[in-house]
């Protein structure tokens, strides 16, 4: 496992060399400029010019000794230039040493000056936010919303809107907006109606002729839209009368709130799976909302909804249709569509064709400023790499990589947390699991989102059936009761392996006892048959099972001898064997710790101790 103190420790230590030995090599002049720089996620001509007031003689030289002589920029795109990495850590962590608080907060002011300038609302928020100016930040964030420059980084918002004053925020229809937004991404629903509330009460008491009310409108309008937290039945009915919000470029937030499945995005589609007719209807309404963003959508709910119900050939085909009249307008609705396509490939023992989709996404995603959308891609690829019954990644992704559950909890993240659980629950932390669980399901019901309730509900059954009682049976009873009536089936098939027990253990239980339960038989079976298939597709599937082949007790008194250091000849004579039989144990030993060389048998032995020591 990876100490932080110890890294933390031999990264001063190399700065301190680095200081000693080159950054004070470096002349004056360029030691104080790239301080300086150390601000800027970027640096160019124009930067210098303006910044550091630097003539276009003297930028053109610093730029080129910089870069050819020193090695200290890394030249981008034409005429950008970024830092090295080592050299710009190293510089952030020098620089309240060498630049005193007037030096920084001239930086600050020009900086800020710069990008308003350029009108790069985005960046010149940091700048005003450094040197403390709430009305450069309030201007900033004004504007940057309202261009919808922040589009796809909500959480950049976070820390600059925490330092806005109470007053500002209620002057400002579109900062209104922007804090009802974030709170209800950050699940604090009653803090998210009181802005919209306010909001709201604006519009009424604005004058129907006035440029304000229009603002106001426009953004009652897409708080009615998009607040995640509005139950489906109301935006459907407010679609049906409305012919889209009025054009202000407001930032639209993802209907599948970085979720990979608008069944459990940002609105709960699934009160719609009783009827084609019902949801066309609905896709009918986005259009009016979303406009030119539509495209593809209506066949990606419906895609999902076939899927849903176990029709994995119709899903096939809407999907793809779904694709292709998305890609090069609507991206969301490309990679929305693109993981439930993955996920059907792996369903039927496809992992090849499925691997090729996921690349795609990759590839587009590579260029995407959404931190969420990577996030949960990775966390579907550790979701598949369980259901193939890879335990270690998944153990190491829950415990470095994904969110962690004691920090805030995001709606943007609970797509993590939801794979999170299966993690834990593979890991045996049985109790942690459900600690998750039951933040998922809070929210779950708080925010409507009734498949992300079922599921929870189905993770808590699996849970309690392998616990003493028969709280499951009851639980499992009233889900299926439940579930039948929207014809949900790989709610329960994709559980496959984890699943498949319990629902022959249930199976029993009806055949003796009246569980009370009026279920369909079809309905049943059809949930029985596609769970088995996916269980003998992947038996391993989040079960624990041992990593590593046991030593036997000669293997052990070797490996134990090898960590101490010793070599074949001193092991063979400490063993009272040959140097051969030392050999032929050391390759059993690497075969079964799946290791190449020494160094790598003692490194895997030291980590197989610290994980018997958790």
């Amino acid at each position: 496992m990876l100490d932080y103190r110890i890294l933390g420790k031999c990264y001063e230590e190399c700065f301190r060399y680095y200081e000693a030995v080159c950054f004070k090599a470096y002349p004056g002049e360029y030691q104080t400029i790239l301080l300086k720089t150390a601000f800027f996620p970027g640096i160019n001509q124009e930067l210098l010019m303006q910044v550091f007031d630097c003539s276009e003689t003297d930028s053109k030289r610093i730029l080129g000794d910089l870069c050819e002589v020193y090695g200290a920029l890394i030249p981008q795109s034409e005429g950008e230039y970024v830092l090295e990495e080592f050299l710009r850590m190293f510089l952030q962590k020098r620089q309240t040493v060498y630049l005193n608080v007037g030096e920084m907060d001239r930086v600050y002011k020009k900086a800020y000056e710069y990008y308003v300038s350029g009108a790069k609302w985005k960046e010149a928020v940091r700048y005003a936010h450094l040197s403390g100016d709430i009305q450069g930040v309030v201007r900033c964030l004004h504007e940057a919303l309202t261009e919808n420059e922040l589009e796809g980084c909500w959480q950049d918002l976070q820390p600059y809107l925490e330092s806005v004053p109470e007053p500002y925020v209620t002057g400002d229809p579109v900062l209104l907006y922007a804090y009802a937004m974030l709170e209800a991404l950050y699940g604090n629903k009653k803090e998210s109606e009181r802005y919209a509330g306010i909001l709201e009460r604006r519009r009424r008491e604005t004058p129907e002729d006035s440029e304000e009310f229009a603002l106001l409108q426009s953004a009652c309008e897409f708080l009615q839209a998009h607040l995640p937290y509005r139950e489906p039945e109301e935006l459907f009915l407010w679609l049906e009368h409305t012919d889209g919000c009025r054009k202000y470029p407001w930032h639209r937030i993802s209907l599948s709130s970085g979720q990979p499945s608008f069944l459990h995005g940002d609105r709960d589609f699934s009160i719609y799976m009783g009827g084609r007719e019902a949801l066309e209807k609905a896709a009918e309404g986005l259009k009016a909302l979303m406009q030119d963003d539509c495209d593809g959508i209506q066949e990606v709910i419906l895609g999902e909804v076939a899927y849903e119900k176990g029709d994995l050939d119709e899903a096939v085909t809407l999907l793809a249709k779904g694709i292709s009249s998305a890609s090069g307008k609507n991206e969301e609705t490309v990679y929305v569509a693109s993981m439930l396509l993955a996920k059907i490939m792996y369903v039927r023992n496809q992992p090849e064709q499925a691997r090729n989709v996921v690349r795609g996404m990759e590839r587009r995603l590579a260029g995407s400023d959404s931190l969420y959308a990577r996030a949960n891609l990775e966390a579907f690829q550790i979701y598949i790499r369980m259901l193939q019954g890879e335990s270690r990644a998944a153990a190491d992704w829950a415990r470095y990589s994904a969110p962690q559950e004691q920090d805030v909890f995001i709606t943007l993240d609970s797509y993590c947390y939801m794979v999170k659980i299966y993690a834990y629950i593979m890991m045996d932390h049985t109790e942690t699991a459900l600690l998750i669980l039951y933040r998922i399901l809070s929210y779950a019901r708080e925010y409507h989102r009734k498949y992300d309730e079922l599921h929870m509900r189905l993770l808590e059954i699996i849970i309690l059936y392998g616990k003493k009682g028969r709280k499951w049976v009851t639980m499992l009873g009233e889900l299926l009761e439940e579930t039948q009536q929207y014809g949900m089936v790989r709610l329960y098939a994709d559980r496959g392996a984890l699943l498949y027990p319990v629902l022959k253990s249930y199976e029993e239980y009806r055949k003796t006892e009246d569980t009370g339960r009026t279920i369909d038989p079809g309905y049943y079976k059809k949930i029985r048959e596609q769970t088995g298939n996916l269980a003998l597709v992947y038996p391993g599937f989040s079960t624990q099972k041992k990593e590593y082949e046991e030593l036997n007790r000669h293997e052990q008194d070797v490996l134990r001898l090898l960590c101490g250091g010793l070599k074949n000849a001193e092991i063979a004579d400490r063993l009272f064997v040959t140097e051969n039989t030392v050999k032929y144990h050391l390759k059993k030993i690497y075969q079964k710790l799946q290791v190449g060389s020494r160094n790598e048998a003692v490194a895997r032995a030291m980590e197989l101790e610290m994980k018997g020591q958790e």
